[in-house]
């Protein structure tokens, strides 16, 4: 992972569509490598288990 300069903001990593199949791959993968993922979707009720699952992370809902 590349260094962060000062004062620069550290990178995050989102997954939009994280509670779809390919999605909640995805944020298990990246949390099971030590990442922190926010994950993003259209449905609070399963972003919120999805987060659960993966001991916490951010969330983030996406407005249809």
């Amino acid at each position: 992972m590349p260094s962060e300069s000062p004062g620069e903001a550290p990178a995050r990593i989102v997954v939009l569509g994280a509670t779809g199949y390919t999605g909640r791959l995805l944020a298990h993968a990246l949390v099971a490598r030590g990442l922190r993922p926010v994950i993003a979707g259209r449905s609070a009720a399963k972003l919120q288990a999805l987060s659960e699952e993966l001991g916490g992370v951010e969330t983030a809902l996406a407005n249809t």
